[in-house]
């Protein structure tokens, strides 16, 4: 009885595959390594590109919340009353995401583009991350 092959799609010396646990260390390394989004490679799945036994590419793949627009309409005058909204809509957002016996998504991470500089020093403030380079998108997983 022949093994059968780990590989979705195959050519001369590989192919491609799912990430295996033992993928994992080395792909990390070179994601963080790379101007690439930084992700959690362990909470999602991962597809490899695989050549004469060497990883040769890679593809996360994950579900996550897109938290966008965060809007304060214009008859909101007060300042603090934009504090108040600006703070309190985030916190309310993470307090259902990152509760696991609420959310029953299976989904606990974020992210959202801003223009705002204002918004990135709150996402900041929020624990969350910039996650590219020369474009304000933040992300947090909860």
């Amino acid at each position: 009885m022949s093994e059968q092959s780990p590989f979705i799609i195959t050519w001369h010396g590989g192919g491609i595959r799912p990430a295996t646990i033992e993928d994992l260390p080395e792909l990390t390394h070179r994601l963080y390594a790379s101007r690439e989004e930084k992700v959690d490679l362990q909470r999602g799945l991962v597809w490899v590109a695989e050549h004469e036994g060497k990883l040769v590419g890679m593809l996360p793949l994950r579900l996550i919340w897109q938290a966008e627009p965060l809007m304060i309409f214009s008859e909101v005058r007060s300042k603090s009353l934009k504090r108040r909204i600006a703070v309190g809509l985030p916190r309310a957002m993470e307090s259902y995401i990152g509760d696991r016996a609420v959310n029953k998504t299976g989904i606990y991470s974020y992210f959202f583009v801003t223009k705002g500089r204002l918004w990135a020093k709150l996402a900041k403030a929020f624990g969350c991350l910039r996650i590219y380079k020369g474009c304000m998108t933040f992300g947090r997983d909860l």
